[in-house]
């Protein structure tokens, strides 16, 4: 299983790796809901694994990556940014592909005392000209000023109420592409 997660992580960096040239190096002022959900979730996330290693709950923390990458970075973020990042709009491709670098930088971050040898390889495609090697960056910590409650309240209804359709539809064997009256 855990082969299939590392597995999952390069082919998430596959996918935005093309993007990389456009992000910018800070974050932009700016920010759509879609965006401050995911780093609200990702600040979230970096909270309870700081939790979890400082309690030596090494299990917890490996969870917290886990469910944040599977479940909200990869199935649905990644999902998201297809239309914007394929789109015509030079400035929103921008600001996404700036979005996921930085997403995906503090993932390889969280990573790293777990699978150092992995977040290595891809921090030097991620890091900038005048950055060192991961293992001596600081790691990851809560930032309060990455914390937009409203988006993630609105994002998590917006995604239980897709994922309830989803079930709605399998469980009468009605196929993703069929149109429901």
């Amino acid at each position: 299983g855990f082969r299939n997660f590392i597995n999952k992580i390069w082919n998430a960096f596959r996918f935005i790796s093309p993007f990389l040239d456009l992000a910018q190096k800070n974050l932009p002022a700016k920010l759509d809901d879609q965006e401050k959900w995911i780093l609200s979730e990702l600040n979230d996330t970096a909270q309870k694994v700081n939790e979890s290693l400082e309690a030596f709950r090494y299990d917890d923390a490996c969870s917290e990556i886990y469910s944040f990458v599977y479940d909200k970075f990869c199935s649905w973020f990644i999902e998201l940014s297809k239309n914007t990042l394929n789109g015509d709009n030079q400035d929103a491709k921008i600001q996404r592909a700036t979005v996921l670098k930085y997403c995906f930088r503090k993932i390889v971050a969280l990573l790293h005392p777990i699978s150092p040898f992995i977040t290595e390889e891809l921090w030097g495609y991620l890091k900038e000209e005048d950055e060192d090697l991961l293992i001596s960056s600081a790691y990851p910590e809560f930032n309060e000023s990455l914390s937009y409650a409203n988006e993630q309240i609105k994002m998590n209804k917006f995604i239980e109420v897709v994922s309830s359709i989803r079930f709605l539809r399998q469980s009468v064997n009605i196929k993703p592409k069929d149109e429901v009256e």
